[in-house]
């Protein structure tokens, strides 16, 4: 993928979503007490952004986003490519050993 789409990617994310996510590396689940091994960890929050609003938080895992399984933070950026995220995206978020469900409203 072009670093073009990667920026567009990214401002998608920050933007619509109001998060920055990364991948979980050992640091990371290290940093953040994470006890996921796949997902991607979210490491800022927009101040009262679509996520902020929801109590999305530093350090939550998002596993899945509109039921799509997210492994890697390719598989992150592949579902915001595919724009399935104008009506609500459904998010499983894992925070420690809790899971759960939580709709974001994109901004639009």
């Amino acid at each position: 993928s072009s670093a073009a789409s990667d920026v567009y990617k990214r401002q998608v994310s920050e933007d619509l979503l109001g998060i920055i996510v990364r991948e979980i590396t050992k640091k990371r689940r290290s940093q953040y007490q994470i006890k996921a091994t796949d997902g991607v960890v979210i490491t800022q929050t927009i101040r009262r952004g679509p996520a902020d609003r929801v109590n999305l938080q530093v350090g939550d895992v998002i596993r899945k986003i509109n039921n799509r399984r997210i492994k890697t933070f390719t598989d992150f950026q592949n579902v915001l490519a595919s724009g399935q995220y104008i009506r609500g995206v459904l998010f499983l978020i894992q925070r420690g050993t809790n899971q759960g469900f939580v709709t974001i409203q994109p901004r639009g």
